[in-house]
């Protein structure tokens, strides 16, 4: 079978041509009204394009209007249908890939609201216009919350020390528990660790017990190195240094063991002599005051698209739902664009679910012919009173079209053997075309009411097999329960424990973890988020809290989220929140920019080598793939960048003649980086596609 072709629409799509010196027409538009058109390197940088039209533009009609060169900067519509300023000129055309070769050259002047949500809604690979374009009012109102939540974040990191913001950028990697397994792993029950010295060639030997703290390492290097220098009558202060692991962004301070960081605890297992190089904290301190000035500028930007505050409503009459002893009733008005057969009657089966469990008997609507539109205008009855209608309730539509005989073996088979199953009634066969659900209550805990369109999915899924227990009995318990262990507490968060309560339990056992037990879980909690009911519930803020509280698990989950966001079920849902994490990490965008552009790079690639697999030999194509990462734009990309997987990992020069890629299906990249920071070790990713 061909490989697949890329979007023949898709001007920055991957091709065989990748001679460095392929190029592209850009129209430039001129705040002048000129409008001139450049031939450009696919990857020339903003700033070459800028220079070039700058001397092109000294012939053209006006140019004694234009300001000074610096005056001006590019702007375009980027892929996520979003005008995008291109303030950072050393970025290449073939990375910013705008929606068309099209730059408009504006003033230097913008609102820094609309260039903040321009970067955000490139980052997350979603506009945010998007969002502002929704008028659900749970939508807004989760955004507004979240806001306020990452800029008060962002305020309280204006008041953090060195070291306690050192332990939020660049957080301890410890053991959650130590273990007796390393005992025979020691040198006479003590650890031996290699220390470096900043600016100097001077590597000293330290054979030290494995309970002590880093300052009294910090405080046994330092006495050496002056002893050894003869300065041992010298005072040096241990705390105004930190123990950093060599060729990493990982760091060995505070008052824990030596023997729980996992460093130092991964090298005592594999009898590795760890490595660590002794900074002083003067050289974070350029880093520390860098995001310091970074966060105060965004605290004090201004936006001018804030949310404008809403008009206060009248107050309307409104009733408790415990006083409505009456059926709970809808009205089934119609339903369009139905994926059935001309001659095929349609009905609805509704039911009311908690979980997975059914609260009364299921309700079937007439059955009705049509072609497009079907309309019932039939009132649906159920056997539960509102005031016994749960909380998380659902109300459940499976769309069944009715036909005289069975369909063929092939199309019988492709069925999903779901509770809505296919069923035979009086010599009829009801297959389920379509099913969705919704709410009862609204994100507020009020009766939804009045009109109601509902979007419904085509395929089913799987039964979960395991029943909630009886209402009311759990959260019953809930209120004598002491807190589980946390890996217990999971359980509740699964898609049968709907109720509000129990989930908020559940997260507060979760809240006994350590970051390091959450890290384990993370991805099983970004999956759980799938089965909220609503946008705004404990586990998405304990989530974002965790992120925002710690950068490694922020990264984490941002790419457990990113990851995701191409799939539109969940694409709202996981965008709001990574919206929320930017808007409280701004510090942190700009190293998860590098990671997209270079993730970016890495999936060109390997579309690259898929598409030429079927015609060129395994040696050729790794010809292939040298030659294109040879070139700048690949090279700048995939260069001087923090892992995507382990914010510790520093992935620096790229190893092109390692580089390779295997013979599976997809073609996954083998990437080959070298740490020339002591001892030049390499570090190797691998690079999967689909799948």
């Amino acid at each position: 079978m061909p490989p697949a072709m890329a979007d023949i629409l898709d001007i920055w799509a991957v091709d065989s041509h990748i001679a460095a010196d392929s190029s592209i027409s850009v129209d430039c538009l001129l705040p002048t009204g000129i409008y001139i058109s450049l031939d450009v390197p696919r990857d020339a940088t903003i700033c070459y394009i800028k220079q070039l039209l700058w001397k092109e533009a000294h012939s053209y009609p006006l140019f004694h209007l234009l300001l000074e060169i610096d005056s001006y900067m590019f702007s375009c519509v980027n892929q996520t249908a979003v005008r995008e300023e291109l303030e950072d000129e050393t970025r290449r055309l073939c990375d910013i890939r705008p929606f068309l070769p099209v730059l408009q050259l504006i003033t230097r002047s913008c609102d820094p609201g609309e260039k903040l949500d321009s970067k955000i809604g490139v980052l997350i690979g979603k506009g945010l216009h998007e969002f502002d374009a929704l008028q659900d009012p749970e939508i807004k109102e989760f955004r507004i919350k979240m806001r306020q939540i990452s800029e008060e974040k962002m305020q309280s990191l204006m008041g953090l020390s060195l070291m306690n913001w050192l332990k939020h950028t660049y957080p301890p990697e410890l053991e959650p528990a130590i273990q007796d397994n390393f005992q025979d792993k020691l040198y006479g029950g003590n650890i031996v660790v290699a220390i470096h010295y900043e600016n100097c060639q001077d590597v000293f030997s330290f054979q030290v017990s494995p309970n002590i703290n880093p300052i009294k390492l910090n405080e046994l290097a330092i006495r050496k190195w002056l002893t050894i220098h003869g300065k041992e009558h010298e005072e040096v202060d241990p705390y105004d240094y930190v123990l950093q692991v060599n060729g990493r962004l990982e760091y060995i301070f505070g008052d824990h063991p030596l023997i729980q960081f996992q460093y130092i605890h991964c090298c005592v297992i594999n009898r590795a002599l760890p490595q660590l190089t002794l900074i002083e904290c003067s050289t974070i301190k350029t880093m520390y005051e860098q995001e310091m000035i970074a966060i105060e500028v965004a605290i004090n930007r201004k936006s001018n698209n804030l949310p404008l505050p809403l008009p206060p409503k009248k107050s309307r009459l409104t009733q408790s739902v415990w006083e409505i002893v009456q059926p709970f009733k809808i009205l089934l008005v119609n339903g369009s664009k139905l994926n059935t057969e001309e001659t095929a009657k349609v009905h609805i089966r509704s039911g009311l679910f908690h979980g997975n469990e059914l609260l009364c008997k299921p309700i079937v609507s007439s059955e009705i012919a049509g072609r497009n539109d079907h309309v019932w205008n039939e009132p649906l009855e159920f056997d539960i009173n509102v005031c016994d209608l749960p909380r998380m309730a659902r109300l459940c539509f499976v769309v069944y079209a009715v036909m005289d005989k069975m369909k063929n073996k092939k199309s019988a088979k492709a069925l999903n053997p779901s509770k809505y199953q296919t069923m035979r009634k009086a010599g009829k066969v009801h297959y389920p075309v379509a099913w969705v659900n919704t709410m009862v209550f609204d994100f507020k805990g009020q009766l939804k009411t009045g009109d109601l369109l509902l979007h419904s999915w085509s395929s089913f899924p799987d039964e979960l097999e395991e029943m909630l227990n009886p209402m009311g009995t759990l959260q019953a318990l809930l209120q004598i329960w002491s807190k589980l262990p946390p890996r217990e507490a999971l359980e509740l968060l699964d898609f049968n424990y709907p109720d509000q309560y129990v989930r908020e339990y559940a997260v507060g056992c979760l809240r006994q973890m350590s970051d390091e037990e959450l890290a384990q879980y993370l991805l099983q909690l970004v999956q759980v988020l799938k089965y909220e009911a609503f946008l705004d519930t404990a586990l998405s803020r304990f989530l974002l809290e965790k992120a925002l509280a710690n950068r490694r698990i922020g990264q984490m989950l941002f790419w457990h989220l990113r990851s995701e966001m191409h799939i539109p079920a969940v694409s709202l849902q996981f965008g709001v929140i990574l919206e929320a994490y930017c808007r409280g990490s701004i510090t942190h965008m700009k190293v998860l920019s590098k990671q997209v552009e270079a993730l970016n790079k890495m999936k060109t690639l390997n579309s690259l080598i898929k598409l030429n697999a079927m015609k060129q030999s395994k040696a050729k194509g790794k010809d292939t793939m040298h030659t294109c990462l040879k070139q700048s734009a690949y090279k700048e990309a995939l260069s001087h960048l923090q892992s995507p997987l382990n914010p510790s990992v520093l992935l620096s020069e790229l190893c092109i003649e390692k580089c390779k890629y295997m013979d599976s299906k997809m073609k996954p990249l083998w990437i080959v980086y070298s740490n020339k920071v002591f001892g030049a070790d390499l570090v190797g990713i691998i690079f999967k596609n689909g799948d």
